[in-house]
């Protein structure tokens, strides 16, 4: 069950078919809610998914030449889309390191994400309060 402050039905139904599917837009969440519940509109989910976006129980995902998708990972992480299957993975961003030039530091997705906001807050004077990043590909199965 999830913790909203007005909780729903209909908002548990929508929440249980986001997290059944990978990053899902809004039409495949209505494909999946029709079936079952036809009484349920695209925009009562388009309105329930803000709801919980701006209650952080979900983020969205702003995808380069795409339409926008939705995930239930709430925790700080990027993705990767492959351009050929369109399937979207996510990154967590401290799993993957690179050596810099000091043995001894390594630098990860999250480290050098916040070396680009401190950049510029300082260059632009621009308080930077989210970071999306996508990497965009082929994936192996492709």
């Amino acid at each position: 069950m999830i913790n909203i402050q007005r909780k729903t039905i209909q908002r548990q139904i929508i929440f249980d078919v986001l997290r059944s599917l990978e990053h899902p837009t809004v039409s495949q969440i209505n494909d999946v809610i029709q079936k079952e519940h036809p009484a349920i509109s695209k925009s009562t989910i388009y309105r329930n998914l803000r709801q919980m976006e701006d209650e952080k129980l979900v983020c969205r995902i702003w995808l380069p030449n795409d339409t926008e998708r939705y995930d239930n990972n709430t925790t700080p992480h990027y993705h990767l889309k492959c351009t050929s299957c369109g399937t979207i993975y996510d990154i967590e961003p401290d799993t993957i390191e690179q050596k810099t030039k000091n043995p001894t530091n390594t630098a990860t997705i999250s480290t050098i994400s916040t070396i680009v906001a401190k950049a510029i807050k300082k260059r632009y004077n621009f308080a930077v309060t989210k970071k999306d990043l996508v990497f965009s590909g082929t994936c192996g199965e492709c």
